[in-house]
């Protein structure tokens, strides 16, 4: 058997490859449905493209060698001659399992960065306001500022957009040039360059330009302060703006859940950014 501890893309991709070479796999989520954050309630936002994860569904739900176990929160995990026992709370009830096999795939969170007001009402990270739309159905206000870095911010502005929200501004503190440094890992890699090609149409769509090397540096009351920053997010010296905004929503790209693997030892190195990520 292979214990898989999470639901989310990655461990649905590994429940999907380990139960076609043969393997039993036990797949142990918190959450009642499966997808993780991003794909948990993937048909529920307007304009979401759900195509690959509609696919890793079915497979999954006709693999008769994969039980879901859902609504599970791993308190514990120990080693015991080769064998890991993973512990586990389900409906208040105590329970374990034991496998040869670990697969921890517990996903990221959204990385924040403080500026003035990121903890008054109103700011919160893209994760939090897709969060708020797929799983509540509820637009965390009328006009929104998306902001940070990384291509994140694509899905959450355009589903934002298309479920009803104006989206004020879609600020991206890198420069574009930096995006044409991977252009190349685009073209390797076909399905992402059509995932990118179909966020640019919904884009235009709903009349977003995507703003760059510029951040949300102040919000407060309503108003938010776009500056210009350089590499290294340092606010420039052209003149900055204010706009009007019910939510900024901003996040720097996505920091590891590192909590199972801290548990149960694996190597830990910092990573060019300065994350702290598992050794590969």
């Amino acid at each position: 058997m292979i214990i898989i501890i999470g639901a989310g893309p990655a461990g649905l991709a590994a429940a999907e490859a380990a139960s076609r070479s043969g393997a039993e796999v036990a797949l142990i989520d918190s959450a009642s449905k499966k997808g993780g954050q991003y794909w948990r309630h993937r048909n529920s936002v307007k304009g979401y493209k759900s195509d690959r994860a509609d696919q890793l569904f079915s497979k999954i739900e006709s693999a008769s060698s994969v039980t879901h176990i859902s609504d599970a929160t791993v308190w514990s995990i120990e080693t015991q001659g080769g064998l890991y026992r993973v512990n586990y709370l389900q409906g208040g009830q105590e329970s374990s399992l034991t496998a040869e096999k670990l697969i921890i795939a517990t996903g990221a969170y959204d990385r924040s960065l403080p500026f003035p007001g990121w903890d008054l009402p109103g700011s919160m990270t893209p994760g939090a306001a897709q969060s708020l739309l797929k799983g509540h159905d509820l637009l965390p206000g009328k006009r929104i500022i998306v902001a940070g870095t990384g291509p994140f911010l694509l899905p959450v502005a355009t589903g934002l957009a298309e479920s009803g929200a104006e989206i004020v501004g879609l600020y991206e503190a890198n420069n574009p040039l930096r995006w044409l440094l991977s252009a190349h890992a685009l073209l390797l890699n076909p399905s992402k360059f059509l995932e990118l090609v179909y966020y640019a149409k919904l884009l235009r769509r709903s009349k977003i330009a995507p703003r760059f090397n510029q951040s949300v540096t102040r919000f407060s009351d309503g108003l938010a302060t776009i500056s210009g920053v350089n590499s290294r997010l340092q606010i420039g010296k052209k003149k900055s703006q204010t706009l009007s905004a019910d939510v900024v929503a901003m996040g720097w790209g996505f920091l590891p859940d590192l909590t199972l693997g801290g548990i149960v030892g694996c190597a830990q190195k910092i990573d060019s950014d300065g994350t702290t990520i598992f050794e590969v």
